[in-house]
């Protein structure tokens, strides 16, 4: 009797789908060039265009400049994790080339390519651990010899554990899917669902009245407009320095320095778009976007999404 046993098998997540993730060293920035660059192009930005292309043109423009005029430091690979030094490469070559040869044989058990793959593995961790114990000494002795604020959570950071919480695919309708244009629809269906009431008692009548307040108040304030003051260039300027620096930026890339250096420059401009959308009074898109973070709850499934909590990090305005 032949029985046919069907195993689920995962799609394997390839390396090719990460990308290399750079940070921008802010500290050693060229002023000057950084405001040059913004002031040759601001001229793009015009009063017939709608306020989100106009976003999208400063947005465009602040990210060609800081890619000019900042340099910037890679911090994570697209590949692995760590730095694979001049002798861990040539232990890797090695223990590829010996594994070539072994499976080659079909794999024996009592032969010797196996063995000699055996102690070549075994000096490539060696090295390895030595590279690594080398790496903590230098960072030790950097802290001690010119402490700072930057080398201290460096040294928090390296302490910490290390325990996985995040995921390459999640389960959407009982199969893996890696696509992460699937995964963001997924979580916004999920989250969409549960927004929406379930019980069969809801108070209907009750929507309805909300809904016809609603249509009442937005009536009024269309036939009576209530004056406001326009903002003025001061106001914007002070908003920018009130900004935080360090963090991370949104998802178009934009963060705090990026005005903050450029600030004489960018100030009339921004100003502009703002009282633009008070005498339209309508937001943009680009500003009701944010940065929806999947944070893992303890001891539970990461590959579902009920078991992910989202930390919402939302773009800041001015």
């Amino acid at each position: 009797m032949i029985t046919n046993i069907a195993v689920p098998l995962l799609e394997k997540f390839s390396n090719q789908n990460k990308k290399t993730v750079q940070r921008l060293k802010w500290n050693e920035i060229d002023e000057q060039l950084y405001r040059d660059t913004i002031s040759e192009k601001l001229s793009d930005i015009r009063e017939d265009k709608t306020t989100s292309e106009n976003i999208k043109t400063l947005t465009s423009i602040l990210l060609k400049a800081s890619h000019l005029a900042v340099p910037s430091k890679i911090t994570k690979l697209k590949g692995p994790k760590w730095k694979a030094s001049p002798k861990v490469r040539k232990h890797l070559k090695t223990c590829k080339q010996l594994y070539s040869k072994w499976k080659a044989l079909g794999k024996p058990e009592n032969h010797q390519s196996k063995q000699d793959l055996k102690i070549e593995k075994k000096k490539l961790r060696s090295q390895q651990r030595q590279e690594h114990a080398t790496d903590r000494r230098k960072l030790y002795e950097q802290i001690m010899d010119n402490p700072s604020s930057e080398l201290f959570f460096k040294l928090i950071n390296r302490n910490k554990s290390k325990s996985k919480t995040e995921t390459s695919g999640l389960e959407i309708d009982g199969k893996f899917d890696f696509s992460s244009q699937n995964q963001s629809r997924a979580f916004a269906n999920y989250y969409e669902d549960l927004s929406l009431p379930k019980e069969n008692s809801y108070d209907n009548a009750y929507l309805e009245l909300c809904q016809i307040r609603q249509k009442i108040v937005e009536e009024t304030f269309s036939q009576n407009l209530p004056s406001i003051d326009p903002y003025t260039e001061k106001e914007v300027k002070q908003a920018i320095e009130y900004l935080n620096t360090g963090k991370s930026a949104d998802e178009h890339g934009i963060c705090a320095e990026h005005l903050k250096y450029a600030q004489h420059t960018v100030v009339p401009v921004l100003t502009k778009i703002f009282n633009k959308i008070l005498q339209e009074r309508k937001v943009p898109v680009d500003f009701k976007s944010g940065i929806l973070t999947p944070v893992l709850k303890k001891e539970k499934n990461f590959c579902i999404l009920g078991k992910l909590f989202i930390n919402s990090e939302f773009v800041k305005e001015l």
